[in-house]
């Protein structure tokens, strides 16, 4: 009985309700002077430097709480030891900071919107009481990033948190337009809050964020100590041939060194290393000193080929994370072109249904209409047979009833014809006996 009841009290969904997460978008703004500028790492640069922040909207309408937040991610400068380092930020937009929020579908779309969304987008556009939070990661104290691509989508991050007219524009198969206005008439009516979804102290895994300022952004080339070469130990030049002192024993034959005795193989390093190798004047010595210091056995190395070993390491450490960043950024550009296509395949798809459907509708309306015009016919045909069968049939019911008044009205012309003669001779016989009568008594007086 008490579960039945409590589940009575449970909160049922809202048909108007909205959860939607991860939904590709695209952030643009207009400036006082009427130009759009979009977010992107380099200002009306092509569709590759766009950002493609993934979107968040939630709203209950039973509790009249919303919120809305993208994410995007950068590259920053890696950490020792770190294959790569790779920052997120949120963009906060409360319901409390709306003014007004309108939803828009195709009208005069920019070009770059439509080779990325295709042409069939709903844009929603903001105008708000306070610009966007950008919110940045705790740490490190400064954000170095790694590359003008990253450098770029932090500027254009910090001029976002600027502004207070924003689109962003999403593909149309995200809501419907009836879940759409909805949210559009809640938001504009000022009477949303963002309830528990505006707590940024459960961003990244519980240690809470920090907006974005200018401040906490380093240049690229900066070094501030606290990525790579801070905790190295500082590079020693090698010494003199004078100060090594006596050479070591000569080497024995492959057949007698030990197997711990075998040289450390080395790395492979990319042409580009190969190349910045070769430029460096000090590379060759280092290395030919390090060549004469290795000695076969358990003989200590002198210390600066340890560090000069560690360099070397870390080198290679710095190669391969900047060969992941860049592979992780061609795949990222291709996941975008991939995305595209998949977007205007689905689009082609979808328009191509539609012109079939069309099609069928037409055809079957032709259809219908030519066994509409065939059916009018053959009923007009009938019509007229049955019009023609009931003149015969009533002409020769005319001519019968004419044929039958005409013997009946011929009886009674002769029925009426021998009653006035009978009369007649009734009438002349009469009169002849009066005019008899008459004569006689004239006779006698």
């Amino acid at each position: 009985m008490s579960s039945t009841a409590a589940s009575a009290t449970l909160p049922q969904p809202s048909n108007d309700d909205i959860d939607k997460s991860g939904v590709t978008s695209l952030v643009s703004w207009e400036l006082a002077n009427g130009t759009t500028e979009n977010l992107q790492a380099v200002q009306g640069g092509s569709s590759s430097t766009l950002c493609r922040p993934k979107l968040h909207i939630r709203y209950e309408s039973a509790s009249r709480t919303a919120f809305f937040k993208f994410q995007l991610s950068i590259l920053l400068k890696p950490k020792r030891n770190k294959a790569k380092n790779t920052a997120q930020l949120f963009v906060l937009i409360p319901p409390e900071s709306i003014n007004t929020l309108s939803a828009t579908s195709g009208e005069n779309l920019p070009e770059i919107v439509r080779n990325l969304l295709s042409g069939d987008t709903v844009c929603l556009r903001f105008a708000l009481k306070t610009p966007p939070t950008v919110i940045c990661p705790p740490a490190p104290a400064r954000l170095v990033p790694k590359n003008e691509h990253s450098a770029g989508i932090l500027a254009s991050l910090q001029e976002l948190a600027r502004q207070t007219n924003i689109a962003i524009h999403l593909s149309h198969r995200t809501l419907d337009q009836f879940r759409l206005q909805a949210l559009c008439t809640a938001a504009s009516s000022s009477a949303l809050t963002s309830g528990a979804f505006n707590n940024t102290a459960t961003l990244y895994g519980g240690q809470g964020g920090r907006p974005l300022d200018a401040s906490i952004i380093a240049d690229v080339g900066e070094d501030i100590g606290v990525y790579d070469a801070a905790e190295l130990p500082a590079a020693e030049s090698p010494p003199s041939y004078n100060d090594l002192g006596p050479g070591p024993p000569p080497e024995p034959s492959p057949s007698e060194l030990p197997a711990a005795a075998e040289p450390r193989k080395r790395p492979r390093r990319s042409s580009s290393n190969d190349r910045s190798r070769s430029t460096s004047p000090s590379y060759g010595s280092e290395r030919k000193v390090l060549k004469q210091k290795r000695c076969p056995g358990n003989v200590e190395p002198l210390p600066h080929e340890d560090d000069l070993g560690n360099q070397v390491i870390q080198a290679g450490h710095l190669e391969k994370t900047e060969l992941a960043e860049l592979l992780e950024l061609q795949i990222e550009r291709m996941e975008q072109r991939l995305t595209t296509r998949l977007d205007c395949r689905l689009d082609r798809f979808e328009q191509l249904v539609t012109e079939q459907l069309q099609e069928h509708k037409r055809s079957v309306t032709e259809m219908v209409d030519e066994r509409m015009d065939h059916h009018e016919e053959q009923t007009q045909i009938v019509l007229d047979h049955l019009r023609r069968e009931v003149e015969s049939d009533v002409e020769e019911q005319l001519i019968t009833k004419k044929a039958e008044l005409d013997e009946q009205f011929k009886d009674e012309r002769e029925d009426i014809q021998a009653g006035l003669e009978e009369r007649f001779a009734d009438l002349e016989e009469s009169i002849t006996a009066r005019f008899s009568s008459a004569r006689a008594y004239l006779e006698f007086d």
